[in-house]
């Protein structure tokens, strides 16, 4: 028998774990702040990075993987001047892709005010497809 000297924190941490894989997609990413919302042709996230410019957001689809990594590196605001106290934040994100999206196809990606926000267009597979049953 397998004894842990903190199993309350052991079973929590479990808990985590396995959700993070769970098909419950959209509650587990808005546990991160992540906006999640699809219409009849694309699926769309809103990932928050605030602070941090366009030109430092680095975001790779990896189907291999299948997932969408995106990397965020805040720089000093101001050149030539000495910080005593500065206060910035890296990001690093790796969300699940998502069944119902084409990665193939065309992927929108914009930062605005502090907001990734990126959009992909359905897979044609992810329609629902009606089929005729006949009699045999």
């Amino acid at each position: 028998m397998t004894r842990f000297i903190f199993p309350d924190l052991f079973n929590e941490f479990n808990e985590i774990c396995s959700n993070w894989v769970a098909p419950n997609y959209s509650e587990k990413c808005g546990e991160l702040g992540i906006t999640v919302a699809e219409d009849e042709k694309e699926f769309m996230m809103g990932i928050p990075l605030p602070g941090i410019e366009p030109e430092d957001v680095e975001l790779t689809i990896d189907q291999k993987r299948g997932k969408i990594l995106i990397r965020a590196v805040a720089k000093d605001a101001r050149e030539n001047v000495k910080y005593h106290s500065q206060c910035k934040q890296n990001f690093a994100y790796e969300i699940p892709l998502p069944d119902c999206i084409d990665p193939n196809e065309k992927v929108n990606a914009v930062c605005k005010h502090g907001i990734l926000n990126i959009s992909f267009l359905k897979a044609k597979t992810a329609e629902p497809m009606k089929i005729q049953v006949k009699l045999a």
